[in-house]
């Protein structure tokens, strides 16, 4: 029995730590006359990244924006370990999540487009 106990505490310390030890982030997307802005409010060292050219995609993480094919080691930092692809036309944008986030797809009706939040968790529409 006290063998028992012991594991059921390890595991559920290890799950516990585990979820805490990685930092969050917090982006809220507003829709421009020319493209889209983004304002990270936790998690990056960025606060406004925007975006103005429709029919390309572009890549970015808590540090930033990203060439093609490039990588950054954001582990052991303080920041949220993150890599979000952004696709962006005239009747959706798409987020893809590379990697650190739960979700893999996220779109917007460009035509319907209100200001959203994303996290790692998913989106919420904000009113």
């Amino acid at each position: 029995m006290k063998y028992l106990f012991i594991l059921i505490f390890s595991v559920f310390s290890f799950s516990s730590y585990s979820q805490d030890a990685v930092p969050n982030f917090d982006i809220i997307i507003n829709r421009t006359e020319t493209g889209v802005e983004l304002n990270c409010t936790m998690g990056c060292t960025w606060q406004n990244l925007s975006f103005s050219n429709i029919d390309k995609s572009a890549t970015f993480d808590a540090q930033g924006m990203l060439e093609e094919g490039e990588e950054r080691d954001l582990l052991g930092m303080t920041l949220a370990p993150f890599k979000i692809k952004l696709d962006y036309n005239q009747e959706m944008l798409t987020l893809t999540g590379i990697s650190g986030t739960a979700w893999e797809r996220l779109e917007i009706n460009r035509p319907k487009f209100r200001p959203v939040h994303i996290n790692h968790a998913g989106m919420l529409s904000i009113e």
